[in-house]
């Protein structure tokens, strides 16, 4: 036989208020919370290179009472790992008064032994909470001692932009975004050689295969290639670059050129044959580069 219970006027009071301060705060009762946000990296020794076949493990605490959840995964040939998000539903006790306090660990397995990758604590319960919104990308260093030099307390330096999704893509070609320079300076420039430039294919009725600005400039091309010289995340990556006509007039299969960029990486302003000579003079050069088209 069940029992009716009535609540007394105080504990409906204590009701209404809790469930009025969340809809305030725009917190569903059912709402997504992320204990630890999806994450990618590079693992790399001392010289940039790849650290290929290490096995990477990820682990958790949703508070300090509850056991550790543990996931693992290998890094790839290119030395790139990636965790998805850890979710789950909001608690009632999460919806009262309180500072979550999860524990977060990275940690690789390497030859010589473990290495502590990133290690922090997530106050908050939002998807990338832990860089203030910004996403978890790092390159992380297996040969080194720990500290708290980086975004969080271990071997891992905080990476952005196109260089970070190179590090999660682990080898996959690379899309480029072209803007006209507007007078504004390079960022980072790096060396590619010219498999191909070829017309931008179109669709049926003429429509250009492309969502973006350079699908619409005068005569675009795309430029498909390697990086033989360049950030570590992206050297040895396919790229490819949709770009107006007119600069790549002057550019062939089998060249080697700059490509300059902004935004961390994402962007791309200025394409420019690289100078002939040695390779110690081009990489000379190219630390140096102003990019000469930037301020047409």
């Amino acid at each position: 036989m069940m029992r009716q219970v009535r609540l007394g006027r105080n504990a409906f009071l204590m009701v209404s208020v809790l469930l009025v301060a969340n809809v305030k705060a725009g917190v569903a009762l059912d709402a997504e919370i992320t204990f630890f946000s999806e994450s990618s990296g590079l693992l790399v020794d001392g010289g940039g290179n790849p650290q290929a076949g290490i096995r990477v493990v990820r682990s958790w605490k949703r508070t300090p009472e509850h056991e550790p959840m543990i996931d693992e995964t290998v890094t790839s040939p290119s030395g790139a790992f990636s965790f998805p998000a850890a979710t789950g539903t909001r608690p009632m006790a999460g919806r009262l008064p309180g500072t979550p306090v999860i524990r977060q660990e990275i940690t690789a397995f390497g030859p010589g032994g473990p290495v502590t990758l990133g290690r922090a604590v997530k106050t908050n319960l939002d998807p990338n909470g832990e860089l203030e919104g910004r996403p978890l990308n790092l390159e992380c260093r297996i040969d080194v001692e720990p500290n708290g030099d980086g975004p969080v307390w271990g071997t891992c330096r905080e990476v952005s932009g196109q260089f970070a999704a190179a590090a999660k893509a682990g080898g996959g070609a690379l899309e480029l975004t072209w803007q006209w320079p507007a007078e504004r300076s390079i960022e980072t420039g790096f060396f590619v050689r010219v498999e191909t430039v070829r017309p931008t294919r179109r669709r049926f009725m003429g429509v250009r295969n492309s969502p973006s600005l350079a699908g619409s400039l005068p005569d675009p091309r795309d430029v498909v290639g390697t990086v033989i010289h360049g950030p570590d995340a992206v050297r040895g990556r396919r790229i490819t670059l949709r770009v107006p006509g007119a600069e790549v007039k002057e550019i062939t299969a089998g060249a080697i050129v700059a490509l300059g960029l902004i935004e961390g990486g994402r962007v791309c302003v200025c394409v420019e044959p690289a100078p002939t000579g040695t390779i110690t003079e081009s990489v000379t050069w190219i630390e140096t580069w102003a990019c000469a088209r930037s301020d047409r």
